[in-house]
């Protein structure tokens, strides 16, 4: 390499106060990858995010190493369902493989109001885990005040506080559920549907 005015080579060394590089490409990232070191990291793809692996940086997909994948499962309940919660929960998440438990983490309800209002004694719904012997490993929280309407209604359910073994999570499957009580009466019509959307993560035990 030819010396510069400073007494060294180009490109100027680190050492001297350079970079040692002679060329970059768009996104290009400078880092020290060793003492008296630059090297550059070229640019990640779409959606990628700058982590650290062995003490120096670079670019991996999400989810990083120790997350997991936030899912979505979609189920419509029809009249005849929503009339029959109490007796007969419906599955909206399927058992997991073993070893392995699907948590919830948020529930979305959507009830598209029919002709005439549901009537209920108590309107509590939640959504729970169900074990393989069909006992309740832990809930959501619950609603109430709102299936008996004769607009369009959204709830929300948010994970409540639980213990339990993880034996029992191993393996269970989401449902939704009316809590005690009657059945739903009311829409005579029996037009009044239920869009149900639950957000659940995928751990290992």
């Amino acid at each position: 390499m030819s010396k510069n005015a400073w007494g060294s080579s180009d490109p100027v060394e680190e050492t001297k106060g350079g970079t040692n590089q002679s060329t970059y490409t768009t996104g290009d990232i400078l880092y020290s990858d060793a003492s008296n070191s630059l090297e550059k990291l070229g640019i990640g793809s779409t959606d990628q995010v700058l982590a650290v692996s062995s003490g120096i940086p670079s670019w991996q997909t999400l989810p990083l190493s120790g997350t997991a994948n936030l899912e979505l499962q979609t189920t419509t309940l029809t009249n005849s369902q929503i009339k029959n919660l109490v007796a007969t929960p419906i599955t909206v998440v399927t058992a997991g493989s073993a070893g392995e438990a699907k948590i919830f983490v948020r529930g979305v309800l959507k009830l598209n109001a029919g002709s005439e209002a549901l009537t209920t004694d108590n309107e509590k719904i939640e959504l729970y885990w169900v074990n393989g012997s069909g006992g309740k490993v832990a809930s959501s929280t619950s609603t109430t005040g709102w299936m008996d309407q004769t607009t369009d209604q959204i709830a929300l359910l948010g994970a409540s506080s639980a213990t339990d073994a993880a034996a029992d999570a191993e393996g269970a499957a989401i449902v939704i559920k009316k809590q005690s009580g009657t059945e739903f009466g009311g829409n005579a019509s029996n037009d009044a549907t239920m869009e149900v959307a639950v957000y659940y993560t995928t751990i290992s035990l």
